[in-house]
């Protein structure tokens, strides 16, 4: 038996899922909206927060995005404390990749002088810049290029504080790479031996920075990193002391004592808190010390996580972290408690908001953007896509960062970059998103609007094909079977009619109507035996 006039229930379907061809780009702007349309269903305070981060998200300009971005809602930061870590972030006068080029080139003179400008911009009243706290952190990486890097940097300028610390910072960090991430109890001796030598040779390197240049302040933050690591706490705590009676207020020296001082490390919580006091006296003067006074509660936060307790009390002492100051690790870990916890601290779209004011400072892991990207997939797809690139920039092997940019791209009408990563997320083992995929594939490519309509239908016949025999009781599966037949041949079989019928999901709306108009048709003489 054979069923004509089916092509009606193809332009049902049609309806349902064409969309208006518009110009694709890789990168488009996320479309005007009034304020009432948008995040409807979102409960206060955060649907006001998405709001206004999505307002900002549009900003191309780094530094004028990030300063746009809501603060978290509750918050206690200081006045200029958001403004502050994000000119900490967005405001780089010497590129990482412009210092190299220096140093590779053998102009030491030229990267020392430019060196020199942001030390001096350290101690300014007016003008003040903290980027020379993080110039250095490009040179711990334990790899042969920045090994010779900063060997030959070295012996051309051994009395150059700065040629010291680019040595002792690649060799201590070289030293913690070598010891790994594992407890020391199951490290084995042979890495902790690899890592004290290591960093017993960056030690003196650190030294000598801080002695030719005394207010060289990541000199004496990387030196009591090293210490930590290899448990020399006279050393940690000699270096600080001397460090705070130069510059009281620098943020690289309180980050690298806090964490010398978490309990993991030897220390203990109430001496992090008796630091963040002494931090709260600098706060007005540097606002983006705010961060340091989270870290106590922070620290604590991260470690029940590790224990695996997402709980409302993690999220308790994490909320009090994020309300202090904008730490991005702490906004992270709340996230996570928020979005996995078994309890009432669970709640999504406070996850979202914590997850794109990490974003707001740092571009942050996968994981944080294809969260981000999965919230706003369907109803703000322009704004999905900006994170989903990121997260399958970060990992290009991750199936659900593959899967959420395929749906962005589909969403925003670029289809064939859509099914570049539909591609890859479709070699998911997990049978959601493989599924998921498999089903988005057949309907983009049925109901393209740039093709043909038989055209379409044949270009989605493969992943049709594939996925009702993948997933044979796949209702959405045999309602495009039937479109895809009408499409193509004018017609369809009772037994793709029936399968239809059986496996049909009625609480889909579509699939609902489809049934209905199946079940309207077949009451007609248009159902004949050939």
């Amino acid at each position: 038996m054979e069923v004509r006039g089916s092509v009606c229930s193809a332009l049902v379907l049609a309806c349902m899922f064409a969309a208006g061809s518009v110009v694709a780009t890789d990168l488009p702007p996320i479309p005007d909206k009034s304020e009432v349309e948008q995040f409807k269903d979102v409960p206060a305070p955060w649907r006001e927060y998405l709001i206004k981060a999505r307002a900002a998200e549009g900003i191309a300009d780094p530094l004028q995005r990030c300063v746009a971005f809501p603060d978290i809602p509750g918050n206690t930061w200081p006045t200029g404390h958001s403004r502050a870590h994000c000119e900490s972030h967005a405001r780089v006068s010497l590129p990482r990749a412009e210092l190299d080029r220096m140093l590779d080139e053998r102009l030491y003179t030229e990267a020392e002088q430019r060196l020199d400008t942001l030390l001096a911009q350290h101690f300014l009243k007016d003008g003040f810049s903290e980027e020379i706290d993080f110039v250095f952190d490009g040179f711990a990486a334990g790899n042969a290029v920045t090994d010779a890097r900063t060997a030959a940097w070295l012996v051309a300028r051994p009395d150059s504080a700065y040629a010291h610390l680019a040595r002792g910072v690649h060799l201590v960090e070289a030293g913690i790479d070598a010891r790994g991430g594992n407890y020391a109890s199951k490290t084995p001796q042979a890495q902790l031996d690899r890592m004290h030598a290591l960093i017993g040779e960056g030690i003196p390197e650190l030294e000598a920075a801080v002695r030719i240049e005394p207010r060289l302040m990541p000199a004496h933050g990387w030196l009591i990193r090293a210490a930590m690591y290899v448990s020399r706490g006279a050393l940690e705590d000699a270096t600080f002391e001397a460090a705070q009676k130069i510059e009281p207020a620098c943020q690289t020296i309180y980050l690298r004592r806090f964490n010398a001082l978490e309990p993991r490390w030897g220390g203990s919580y109430e001496e992090m808190l008796a630091l963040a006091q002494v931090v709260a006296q600098h706060v007005a003067q540097r606002p983006q010390l705010a961060i340091y006074l989270a870290a106590p509660y922070a620290d604590r936060g991260d470690w029940l996580i590790v224990g695996g307790q997402k709980n409302q009390e993690t999220a308790e002492i994490l909320d009090i972290a994020v309300r202090l100051g904008s730490d991005e690790g702490a906004l992270n870990d709340a996230a996570d408690v928020a979005l996995n916890a078994k309890d009432e601290a669970r709640n999504y779209w406070k996850a979202i908001a914590y997850l794109l004011q990490e974003t707001r400072f740092r571009d942050g892991r996968s994981w944080a953007h294809r969260n981000i990207a999965s919230a706003f997939v369907r109803q703000e797809p322009a704004w999905a896509l900006r994170h989903a690139l990121k997260a399958v920039a970060d990992d290009s092997k991750d199936e659900y960062a593959n899967y959420y940019l395929a749906a962005s791209y589909y969403n925003t009408r670029q289809y064939a970059l859509a099914e570049k990563y539909y591609l890859v997320a479709i070699e998911d083992e997990d049978t959601d998103k493989r599924q998921a995929s498999l089903r988005e594939l057949v309907s983009m490519w049925t109901f393209d609007p740039g093709r043909e309509r038989k055209a379409g239908a044949q270009k989605a016949r493969p992943y049709l094909d594939r996925l009702l025999k993948e997933y044979p009781e796949d209702g959405y599966g045999w309602m495009f079977r039937v479109a895809s037949d009408s499409m193509i041949h004018g017609s369809t079989s009772e037994e793709v009619i029936r399968n239809f019928l059986r496996y049909a999901d009625r609480n889909d709306p579509r699939q609902a109507q489809l049934v209905d108009e199946l079940e309207r048709v077949r009451k007609h003489p248009v159902i004949r035996s050939k």
